[in-house]
């Protein structure tokens, strides 16, 4: 402000002046100046009143006040409420409400929305005329946050951003490998599951059943994006229920499958002789035989079942080479064979039974008759060479199992038990 002072004598002195928040004549701390015109300056903030008293030489005096001199150097601001939200799949409704704390009033305002938490912002809104709040609706997926450009009467403009308002409206993904399965073995899924959304996996339900409507209650719960869960029940079609949590609320339910696991297994092979020699019997000469099931004669004829489950389309048998072969040499180099010499046609291994593999359970029965070869224990029970060896192999595509018998022991042949009676 400029102050001119005069005297119409001509006499003038000084003049003594003062800034002051009230309209009060101060009553101490003037400033004087001698010059009859001169500038004062306030410049903090506030409304301001300048006091002014001119001097003559003669004593005389004039007082006056001017003012208000309003000074706002504090840019407004904003308060929103609220201020931050939590993981939510929900719209967010913010109330921002303006206002200036150096006095001369809001005179605008405008917002923008990021939802990279700041790290871009889309457009400015129009201006919102003087201080009057207004309500944002935050709805996209993402860390949202408002920037507020507020500016007021005295030109000052404020930048007020508002805390992060998490959204989450996406829903999780989940996989599963296999989707579906018919198995010979236990078949284990690996279950994926993922967010997209930004919240986070949660965790994430699954269920085995024998249905594909959705489970009630029984679920188990896992927290890892990746996991796996194995069937083991044998010869019924199963689903998997899987259900994914996000920490907003967002869910996502699949049903895969159908899934059946049908093991291919040889339940049981029997291998029994038409002598059974071995029974644990008194033979005619008062000796007590022991009881051996798997102890056999060379051309003894015995009867071989094999059971199957998990609908096999093959059966295979095998003997160890011994038991296989069509000829024989004795230590004295007579040869003996399965045909010339005792009129049976041939048998050529391995033995193949093809079954129907429409059905889950088979049953394979042979007669086979063993041919000629080295015994494996003497007459006396005495150990002459290792056991021979019945092997069945069961079949369901590239699929195999086997069950082995590997305590066949022979002893001598079928015409070493012919007794001929002598005659009186």
């Amino acid at each position: 402000c400029t102050i001119t002072a005069s005297d119409p004598s001509g006499d003038y002195a000084y003049t003594n002046y003062m800034w002051s928040t009230s309209t009060a004549k101060p009553a101490y701390g003037w400033t004087r100046n001698t010059a009859a015109t001169f500038d004062v300056t306030q410049s903090e903030q506030g409304v301001w009143y300048l006091h002014m008293e001119a001097f003559d030489y003669g004593g005389n005096r004039f007082y006056r006040m001017r003012g208000p001199y309003k000074i706002d150097k504090t840019p407004p601001s904003a308060v929103f409420t609220p201020n931050s939200a939590s993981w939510r799949n929900t719209d967010v409704n913010v109330v921002i409400d303006p206002s200036d704390a150096g006095g001369s009033g809001v005179k605008q305002w405008r917002y923008r929305v990021s939802t990279n938490n700041g790290s871009t912002y889309g457009s400015w809104s129009s201006f919102v005329t003087g201080d009057t709040n207004g309500t944002v609706t935050l709805s996209t997926t993402g860390l949202n946050k408002i920037q507020v450009e507020a500016h007021d009467i005295a030109g000052n403009i404020g930048y007020i951003t508002s805390g992060i308002y998490y959204i989450d409206k996406v829903a999780p993904t989940i996989n599963a490998n296999p989707d579906k399965l018919d198995s010979l073995d236990p078949i284990t899924v690996s279950i994926t599951a993922g967010d997209t959304g930004g919240s986070g996996l949660k965790h994430t339900n699954y269920k085995w059943t024998t249905s594909t409507t959705k489970p009630t209650s029984g679920w188990s719960t896992s927290t890892a994006g990746t996991f796996s869960t194995t069937l083991n029940t044998e010869g019924v079609v199963h689903y998997l229920h899987v259900e994914a949590f996000d920490n907003a609320g967002n869910s996502t339910y699949k049903v895969f499958g159908p899934y059946k696991y049908d093991s291919l297994r040889i339940t049981n092979v029997t291998i029994s002789g038409y002598w059974n020699h071995w029974r644990g019997q008194v033979d005619m000469f008062g000796k007590r035989l022991t009881n051996e099931p798997h102890r056999f004669l060379s051309l003894e004829r015995v009867k071989i079942n094999v059971y199957t489950t998990g609908y096999a389309e093959r059966v295979e048998i095998r003997f160890s080479p011994e038991l296989e072969a069509m000829r024989f040499e004795d230590i004295y180099g007579n040869i003996y064979d399965y045909y010339e010499d005792f009129g049976l046609a041939y048998v050529y291994f391995p033995k193949v039974f093809t079954l129907d593999n429409t059905k889950k359970d088979n049953h394979v029965y042979w007669e086979y008759i063993l041919p000629l070869a080295n015994s494996t224990k003497s007459w006396d029970d005495v150990r002459l060479r290792p056991q021979y060896s019945m092997t069945v192999t069961a079949w369901r595509g590239s699929k195999s199992v086997t069950y082995t018998i590997s305590d066949i022991d022979i002893t001598g042949n079928t015409f070493d038990l012919i007794y001929v009676q002598p005659v009186d």
